[in-house]
């Protein structure tokens, strides 16, 4: 089974996560038991966040990103810095259940992004793999 999350539809919100850690959009996704993914607009720059701690279950059998899915981050992190994706460098965190991804300059980068890590955690590392092998979303 496979899970998707059409970059059209992550949703925006506005505003550094340290002034709404737990939005209403994390409490949505922990009650219905699946992964929390979002982008964020903080000033010109944009924010991905996905949080597996608000999921029951996921087919990898592990509420986090394999460590496949890890280097994949990594490696599309670093192609897209350089393709200047970024303003300045990359902020990842990328530890245990939390992904984020602060300083992209297109939404649609983030929005691609988000998109392709919610996949990898329900086991279809495809998109992600694409990002980080070209560079691009």
């Amino acid at each position: 089974m496979t899970v998707f999350l059409a970059p059209e539809h992550v949703p925006a919100l506005k505003g550094s996560p340290f002034n709404n850690l737990y939005p209403p959009e994390w409490h949505k996704a922990s009650d219905e038991g699946v992964t929390y993914a979002v982008v964020r607009h903080i000033g010109k720059l944009w924010m991905v966040e996905v949080d597996t701690a608000t999921a029951e279950k996921v087919p990898t059998g592990e509420v986090r990103l394999s460590m496949e899915s890890q280097t994949a981050v990594r490696d599309a992190v670093v192609r897209l810095h350089a393709a200047k994706r970024f303003q300045g460098e990359p902020d990842l965190d990328l530890s245990g259940s939390w992904f984020g991804l602060a300083n992209l300059t297109a939404e649609q980068d983030a929005r691609e992004l988000a998109s392709a890590v919610y996949s990898a955690v329900y086991g279809d590392p495809i998109p992600l793999n694409r990002i980080a092998a070209d560079g691009a979303v």
